[in-house]
């Protein structure tokens, strides 16, 4: 077990060398509290990794399908909707508080369904959608 500088237990001051802080924290992103404070810090500084844990709280693939490649894409949405959560609550916003307020996995997949069939992997002209012709007579 680490120490820090006189024997007390790095990361929490005035605890004893026995109560030291659990650095990774066992939480996930959707258990943010779960995680001790330097791991809310990183997390708060590093949005990409912040939504990649998110992602994989949902149950969301990291494979080439198409819904993961769109869900990849949303991690600029995902870091400005945070900074203005933040803005408008900056004394006591965090992520995990944010990721309760953006839907489970089901809202992301309906947001994803209502996008264009290109946008959602499929070639609408082999779903006979394909360019209008005119025939002539």
């Amino acid at each position: 077990m680490g120490v820090g500088v006189g024997g007390v237990g790095y990361g929490n001051p005035g605890n004893s060398n026995t109560n030291v802080w659990n650095w990774a924290g066992s939480g996930s992103i959707s258990d943010y509290g779960g995680l001790a404070p330097v791991g809310q810090n990183i997390l708060e500084q590093n949005i990409p990794t912040a939504f990649a844990r998110y992602k994989a709280s949902l149950g969301v693939k990291d494979d080439s399908s198409p819904f993961a490649r769109w869900m990849n894409q949303q991690v600029n949405r995902y870091a400005t909707g945070y900074g203005n959560y933040t803005a408008s609550n900056p004394l006591t916003a965090n992520l995990g508080d944010y990721n309760a307020t953006l839907g489970g996995y089901d809202a992301w997949m309906r947001e994803f369904l209502r996008q264009a069939p290109q946008i959602r992997g499929l070639d609408p002209s082999s779903r006979g959608g394909g360019p209008a012709r005119w025939v002539s007579r």
